[in-house]
């Protein structure tokens, strides 16, 4: 069999009769034995989780820098900022999902947003609160933040209804929180691409939910289908008329989605 270019995306189709879509991911990123088929990725990625994560943890505590949000002082534009994204308990967001920020260092004027797996924490996203001139608006502590999900020990412990798999964290949070009370809940990739290891852990948490569905924004609907094409019987769900992404619902508005989508 030929195949034209470096990279054997064609090939590596027909040999696991999967989509181009998962052809690619599979090139991109696998680096063990050749799988037989698609469900052979997935049960290596399973074998050697545990040794990822143990090789990937950058540390068990933040910077000294970081600190809590509080309504007045230093770090209360954070606390502003949460309630400019919609949030009406800026506190009890912050201490559900283990926010915190910093005012100087590397991470300054970044909102932080922590990712545990087995209750470790295993990296972390500063969220700039403006977008910088000279400065990436999004900054993860590792790499390693695109091998795993947020909200990934919630969902597997508490399961639900439904879950909404998002792009970012602010996306999974205003979901999660206010579809908390429907048993609804929000996990992201961080971002419109997303990894085999992401993959797998959002197949595991799939297990947990009578549905799963998959929210991109509008102009990420080719990302959507893609990550949709690796997990089986996963929708495209739809925003509330007017509603840009995720992260900008209101309270009333994530009400809507999911009567929308449930």
């Amino acid at each position: 069999m030929q195949h034209r270019g470096k990279l054997p995306y064609r090939l590596v189709q027909a040999l696991l009769g999967c989509s181009m879509g998962q052809a690619r991911l599979v090139v991109d990123q696998y680096n063990r034995a050749d799988p037989d088929t698609l469900e052979a990725v997935i049960k290596a990625l399973d074998e050697a989780e545990d040794d990822q994560l143990t090789e990937a943890l950058p540390t068990d505590r933040y910077p000294c820098e970081f600190r809590h949000i509080c309504d007045t002082g230093s770090t209360s534009r954070f606390w502003k900022y949460l309630e400019r994204r919609g949030f009406d308990d800026p506190d009890r967001v912050a201490r559900f999902y283990n926010l915190s920020c910093a005012v100087t260092g590397r991470w300054k004027d970044r909102l932080i947003i922590p990712v545990f797996v087995d209750n470790k924490l295993v990296a972390w996203q500063g969220r700039a609160l403006q977008n910088p001139v000279s400065a990436p608006r999004y900054l993860a502590s590792t790499a390693y933040i695109k091998k795993v999900v947020m909200n990934y020990d919630e969902c597997m412990n508490d399961g639900g209804d439904t879950l909404f798999i998002v792009e970012g964290p602010i996306d999974a949070m205003k979901v999660d929180y206010y579809g908390a009370k429907y048993d609804i809940r929000a996990a992201c990739t961080f971002g419109t691409s997303f990894t085999l290891d992401q993959i797998y852990m959002l197949r595991d948490m799939q297990r947990q939910f009578k549905r799963t569905i998959a929210l991109f924004d509008p102009e990420a609907i080719g990302e959507a289908y893609n990550l949709a094409d690796w997990l089986p019987g996963v929708p495209l769900g739809q925003l509330p008329e007017g509603v840009e992404d995720p992260g900008a619902l209101s309270k009333a508005q994530v009400k809507q989605l999911i009567e929308l989508n449930v």
